[in-house]
């Protein structure tokens, strides 16, 4: 195979060269790019599959907890899904910020 015989055809060959290395690095680029990206992109999908979730397994979902760092086993309110009986929206509120910002102890598992 003869790659370099003519100025034409030396000429031809580098161009196709470069345009390899440069279809490289344009890959190299959007692969970095969408890596980076695609983490903020792809996490509020992760946050609704884990509002799905019963962080405190109480049988209410996370998504609709009111009160999603209460354990489970206390008797709950019909107004406030997940909160203990006596419960006000200020409690319900700061528990939910609590929980959001990831302060809420770990529930013991039950034996």
């Amino acid at each position: 195979m003869k790659l370099f015989v003519t100025k034409k055809g030396s000429s031809e060959t580098w161009w196709y060269l470069a345009a390899a290395i440069l279809a490289i690095l344009v890959v190299v680029v959007v692969a970095i790019w969408f890596t980076r990206s695609g983490e903020k992109g792809f996490s509020s999908v992760k946050d609704q599959i884990d509002g799905f979730a019963d962080f405190e397994h109480d049988g209410v979902a996370n998504f609709l907890d009111k009160c999603p760092c209460t354990s489970a086993g206390i008797s709950e309110d019909d107004k406030l899904s997940g909160c203990p009986l006596g419960t006000n929206e200020e409690t319900a509120s700061a528990e939910q910020k609590k929980f959001r910002e990831g302060n809420c102890p770990i529930p013991q598992a039950s034996n």
